[in-house]
């Protein structure tokens, strides 16, 4: 179970009876974290409204926003006249055709949420409780890696170290986004054995694909078409090794 405070973020595992503590890192706003219209956005995506819908019983407001290439996906929204709140949405791809759906099939709103209700549901009685502190970026020895040619619209918006489970070494993380949808990428060094294929897997509507550079192994993750991770894994190479990106 994992629980938010204002401060910190609490993890409880029950089978390890241990609780991590980490210090919150991002704002607590999802408002902040909502994409802002303007011309570039625009020139990426098509925006249509339509009213005078129902669901649930309640007025709704049909929200349509459609790619206009073939590397990103679109996404209908149904969105609650008085609240905005999402009763529905459809992640569709380039063509139209429906990749994931959620909808709400009941929806009771409660005009006050007690604070008992945000207890943990976990008895943490004689759990160990580990607490981390903020710890600063570790330094990159090398300038990092950077794409040499990314799709339209994307670009880098983070860049950081990452310490995973099992990996002996940092990892480093980068964020690619469009201004509504975003690319992970991960790259740690590769297996002793040598390369390995490429890989690619599908989730609903999330796309990864894994390949090697440079006795690497880097991995594209998002809620993306395959070919938009595919051509991003398969374009990150060491910065040193990276021509300056064209202005295309």
């Amino acid at each position: 179970e994992i629980v938010r405070t204002p401060e910190e973020v609490h993890f409880y595992m029950p089978d390890r009876r241990v609780v991590l503590v980490e210090p919150r890192s991002d704002d607590g706003s999802l408002i902040k974290a909502l994409p802002v219209p303007g011309p570039q956005l625009e020139a990426l995506y098509e925006l249509g409204l339509r009213k005078g819908h129902k669901l649930l019983g309640r007025e709704v407001r049909v929200v349509d926003i459609r790619p206009r290439d073939a590397y990103r996906y679109g996404y209908r929204l149904w969105l609650a006249e008085d609240t905005a709140m999402p009763l529905r949405s459809v992640v569709t791809d380039p063509d139209g055709r429906p990749v994931e759906l959620i909808h709400f099939t009941r929806l009771d709103m409660v005009e006050r949420i007690d604070p008992r209700e945000l207890e943990p549901a976990v008895d943490a009685t004689g759990f160990q409780w580990v607490r981390q502190g903020r710890r600063a970026e570790p330094r990159v020895s090398v300038s990092g890696w950077r794409p040499q040619k990314m799709p339209p619209g994307f670009r880098l918006v983070a860049s950081r170290l990452q310490v995973v489970p099992g990996v002996p070494m940092p990892v480093q993380h980068l964020i690619f986004s469009d201004g509504f949808a975003s690319v992970s990428v991960f790259i740690e060094p590769g297996p002793a054995k040598g390369p390995a294929p490429p890989e690619s897997t599908s989730v609903g509507s999330s796309n990864a694909y894994s390949t090697q550079v440079r006795g690497h192994v880097v991995t594209a993750i998002g809620e993306v078409p395959a070919a938009t991770v595919r051509e991003i894994a398969s374009s990150i190479a060491p910065v040193e090794e990276a021509p300056a990106p064209s202005d295309a």
